[in-house]
């Protein structure tokens, strides 16, 4: 899945990127919910394996942390992509960086990839995730219609 996503997007200049990002069906209020974790004292980042390209809306929500696959750009096009499929040893490596124990994180997820994730951290959230993906996960949001569900 991520190679057909990554063929699609790879010939897109990161303008257009950016304007279909703009376009997509967020749920409304994640920089709500991210506020609100942060107000809580949490540090709050995004860990994906998706292309760093793809993580640059993040200063719209709050967030100036990624934990991305990260991308090479010349000239306003992507030209390789350095892609870990990991999550968890990538979340690994920055939580040694920033002193944060793993029992300290609260991962929300949705995919096969969170699994090892949530099986290391201290509390592992599922949440519009297939139902043998969401056993793997302490709590099974469901398909929750808002961000502030899992930040109360």
């Amino acid at each position: 899945c991520f190679w057909e996503q990554w063929a699609w997007v790879r010939d897109l200049s990161l303008a257009a990127m950016h304007r279909g990002l703009r376009k997509a069906d967020w749920l409304a209020d994640i920089p709500a919910a991210v506020r609100q974790w942060k107000t809580q004292g949490s540090r709050v980042a995004l860990l994906t394996d998706q292309p760093s390209v793809l993580c640059d809306y993040l200063g719209r929500w709050g967030l100036i942390d990624a934990v991305c696959s990260p991308v090479t750009v010349k000239e306003g096009e992507c030209v390789d992509i350095d892609a870990r499929f990991d999550k968890w040893a990538n979340l690994e490596s920055r939580l040694d960086a920033w002193r944060i124990d793993a029992d300290a994180v609260l991962h929300v997820g949705n995919g096969s990839n969170d699994v090892p994730v949530w099986q290391r951290v201290g509390r592992g959230i599922a949440v519009f995730a297939e139902p043998d993906v969401a056993a793997a996960a302490d709590v099974d949001l469901g398909q929750p219609s808002s961000l502030l569900d899992i930040a109360g």
